[in-house]
């Protein structure tokens, strides 16, 4: 196996070979040099695999940059995402809902969903199709060449309703009494049956999505940015403003909550942008396989999240994609639970095969 991740700022385009001929990428994006984490990630790795991890824009703004732009052209067969989980009182479908009508509202050029808007620029980027585009969750195996990607996070079902997931509905709530727009948006949404295309979670689920969305007015959907710019434009509407960043806010924080999680069995662990909580439960689902060690270890949130129960678990390595302004909030702890800890603000390009004794090896790899 061979771990790359390119210097890409703060952000992350991961590489991972399990074998000489098979290649996969975790992520495309960085907040500040997001055509790096292109030409460096997508462009050298060319993936048969890519997982977005969470719908954050310094892990796929990469491939946003250059989708219409006269970019090379990929073969990527597979593509996975996070499913949200199930959660009771149909409070999934509400928060999805609410999450696609905030994004529509925000972005008024875009379909909403920031899944299909995936969907829509990966096919840019991959014309030929995918055999495989859906969500994922906890305990299914992806093959990846002769190894399988475990996904830890997130679970089918959530234990009840995820207090973020409530605090962000209440929030979108108060903010749809308060603007029309907004509420006229949730609407459409509700009774168009676009939601339950979403939860097909298929690519034929997401070819049905699209043509929903194109029933919608676009007139309409196109003077959404207009009115926001006008809204904040207007003194008078501070509180109605002030709701709508609340929302908009909460809903973002929210989906924090369901960022993949994935392990190798060739000793590869990724945690994503896991919070407090869910590091607990990933650290726990790894004890429980008595899976305690990885080669390489990508630690969540760029290294600066941490759990002491992280401390059960060792890995060779612990790489962190990290730029200036997050560098100096990497977790000391972290030096606990790895012989050797790299991070590509001072280190650079990292590139690493299993068996390297030391980490000037990765001047030798292929990857660059």
């Amino acid at each position: 196996m061979k771990i790359y991740i390119p210097d890409v700022g703060h952000g992350l385009a991961v590489g991972v070979a399990p074998d000489s001929d098979f290649t996969c990428q975790i992520d495309c994006g960085s907040s500040e040099y997001p055509e790096k984490a292109f030409h460096k990630g997508l462009v050298n790795i060319n993936p048969k695999v890519f997982f977005l991890s969470h719908f954050h824009s310094d892990h796929y703004n990469g491939l946003v940059r250059n989708a219409n732009k006269s970019a090379p052209k990929f073969s990527i067969e597979e593509v996975y995402f996070p499913r949200i989980p199930d959660m009771r009182d149909g409070a999934r479908k509400q928060f999805l809902t609410c999450a696609m009508a905030m994004n529509l509202f925000m972005l008024g050029d875009k379909t909403g969903s920031m899944e299909l808007d995936f969907y829509s620029l990966m096919c840019k980027l991959n014309p030929q199709g995918f055999a495989k585009f859906r969500s994922v969750s906890g305990g299914e195996k992806i093959p990846v060449g002769d190894s399988n990607m475990e996904i830890l996070w997130p679970p089918r079902k959530w234990s009840g309703v995820c207090v973020d997931v409530e605090i962000a509905i209440d929030s979108f709530n108060k903010a749809k009494e308060k603007d029309q727009r907004l509420a006229e948006i949730y609407a459409a949404i509700k009774d168009g049956n676009i939601i339950d295309c979403y939860l097909d979670g298929t690519d034929m689920g997401f070819k049905n999505l699209q043509r929903n969305f194109e029933k919608m007015d676009k007139g309409e959907r196109s003077d959404v940015k207009k009115n926001l710019s006008n809204l904040e434009s207007e003194e008078e509407n501070n509180l109605r403003i002030s709701l709508l960043k609340k929302a908009n806010k909460a809903l973002r924080k929210a989906a924090n909550h369901f960022s993949l999680a994935l392990y190798s069995d060739r000793g590869f662990l990724f945690m994503g942008d896991l919070e407090g909580d869910e590091i607990k439960q990933v650290v726990g689902i790894l004890l429980h396989k008595r899976k305690r060690g990885a080669l390489f270890l990508i630690p969540p949130h760029h290294g600066t999240h941490w759990d002491d129960r992280l401390e059960f678990l060792h890995a060779r390595y612990i790489i962190a994609s990290v730029g200036k302004r997050y560098f100096k909030k990497i977790n000391p702890k972290y030096v606990k639970i790895a012989k050797m800890n790299l991070n590509t603000f001072i280190n650079g390009d990292v590139c690493l095969p299993s068996v390297c004794p030391s980490v000037n090896r990765w001047l030798n790899c292929g990857w660059i």
